[in-house]
């Protein structure tokens, strides 16, 4: 039975707290021992967090699934209780939960408007408050998340193809590209919503997938897959 890491949001991990409805990662232990290091409202700074502990800690996988989400998750460093380790959760001999025992304040994709940061750095300088009104109407859209999925994305290969026998990726909402090398032209959830169910049974109040919308999702978009014919195989 091949062994898989899992880095994700709230979508992929066991399931979402206001939720009663596990995702499709809970499914995959059928074909595969699974640690799943997906943690809610999260973005690639915690993913290159759990892969840099994955190799610091010499951890042994098959494969690595990388679930993307919203462009602007970030998290940042607060005082309280926090600890140098990822910690395990183990549902099973088939299914582990990870996270980071670190306290943070998670920041789930809304930007801070600039007219509320005190001395902003812009352009590689701090910014007075005079002279922050000549920045407040050349907003981009992009932000220091953003370029670090960016990065994250063109080095996923570079940096961790050494340490798994394969590595797949897809992501899930309208958040970000249709990007997968699962060979689908549709994000994870544009695929699940046009399967043919009733919208109401296939996603829940909280935007996430019901236990039907997780099921279509794992057994229709993954196993339907390179990934599928993997672990299966």
């Amino acid at each position: 039975m091949k062994r898989v890491a899992i880095v994700g949001c709230s979508h992929s991990a066991e399931r979402y707290d206001k939720s009663n409805a596990r995702s499709w990662s809970w499914l995959l232990q059928d074909h595969c021992r699974v640690d799943n290091y997906a943690q809610s409202g999260h973005g690639v700074l915690e993913y290159d967090t759990a892969l840099k502990h994955i190799v610091a800690e010499k951890k042994s996988y098959d494969a690595l699934i990388v679930q993307y989400t919203g462009i602007h998750r970030w998290h940042c460093p607060i005082s309280g209780p926090s600890y140098h380790r990822f910690v395990e959760k183990k549902h099973n001999d088939n299914y582990s939960d990870w996270y980071s025992d670190v306290s943070k304040k998670v920041l789930t994709g809304t930007l801070e408007p600039l007219e509320n940061v005190i001395r902003p750095h812009i352009h590689g300088n701090y910014i007075s408050e005079e002279k922050k009104t000549q920045f407040l109407d050349n907003d981009t859209g992009k932000s220091q998340a953003s370029y670090y999925l960016e990065l994250f994305k063109q080095t996923l290969f570079d940096f961790y193809q050494p340490y798994f026998e394969k590595i797949f990726y897809f992501s899930t909402v309208s958040s970000f590209e249709k990007h997968n090398n699962l060979g689908h032209d549709d994000l994870a959830f544009e695929f699940v919503l046009n399967s043919g169910h009733p919208v109401d049974d296939l996603i829940d109040d909280t935007n996430h997938l019901t236990s039907l919308g997780n099921s279509v999702l794992y057994n229709d978009y993954l196993l339907k897959s390179p990934l599928g014919n993997y672990i299966k195989g």
